[in-house]
């Protein structure tokens, strides 16, 4: 199961990355730096995840 949202999350990232490779190349030329996919699947993962929790604990309630 994490197996596949992980992938998910990869090609999520990948998409993004994609379609904001203009934006990606601007951050890298005012900041010096740019996300990577690594990154941006990892902040995808904890948004996601976050959620999931927040509507568990809303559940709860």
């Amino acid at each position: 199961m994490t197996d596949r949202k992980g992938k998910l999350f990869e090609r999520r990232a990948k998409a993004f990355v994609d379609r904001n490779a203009h934006y990606m190349r601007y951050v890298h030329e005012e900041y010096g730096y740019a996300p990577t996919v690594e990154a941006i699947r990892r902040a995808m993962a904890r948004a996601y995840h976050k959620g999931r929790k927040d509507a568990r604990n809303e559940k709860a309630k």
